[in-house]
């Protein structure tokens, strides 16, 4: 890069190396007041070759490319919603029928599935709440749940007005 310095100074050339090594690394020198494309430029303009034609054709061809696809892409959904069908033979026609028909089904199918999978997931969670009701009534119950319960005496216990007493489970008596 020094030499390239040197010239670019003591002829006032316009100077651009560009040095790729093998494992694609970039080192490049471009002379004061000049950019690699107008180095691009210039080289066209004095060998009269054009770097980008190959590039350009490519990029052409591939354009052409796309534009095909693109109409025939659009051709085939006006087909699929019953548009432009006059130009289909009737074997084409009758593939068309067969193509719908098995996307149809297909689509049928993965909506019969998803169906299933939010009844299951709908069912899990019916199941579940009614677990938790259950167990709100068990609790509830519980709470309700009278921890003193009457027990037959066989003496009859009698208090002072001769008013029956019953005997309660934990050994007390109730009077009514």
């Amino acid at each position: 890069f020094k030499k390239a310095k040197e010239l670019s100074v003591m002829c006032d050339a316009k100077v651009s190396i560009i040095i790729i090594s093998h494992n694609l690394k970039l080192y490049e020198f471009l002379s004061d007041n000049i950019t690699t494309k107008e180095v691009f430029d210039r080289y066209q303009k004095a060998t009269g070759k054009d770097l980008w034609i190959s590039q350009y054709q490519k990029m052409q061809e591939e354009l052409r490319q796309l534009k095909a696809m693109n109409l025939r892409l659009k051709r085939e959904m006006r087909q699929r919603m019953g548009e432009d069908l006059s130009d289909l033979s009737y074997d084409e026609q009758t593939g068309l029928e067969h193509e719908m028909e098995a996307a149809f089904k297909l689509v049928h199918e993965r909506h019969i599935k998803k169906l299933e999978a939010t009844k299951k997931r709908l069912e899990s969670k019916v199941k579940n709440e009614e677990d938790n009701y259950q167990n709100i009534l068990f609790q509830l119950g519980e709470r309700c749940y009278d921890f003193y319960g009457f027990v037959k005496n066989e003496e009859a216990v009698k208090n002072e007005e001769d008013v029956p007493v019953a005997t309660l489970g934990n050994g007390t008596s109730y009077l009514f």
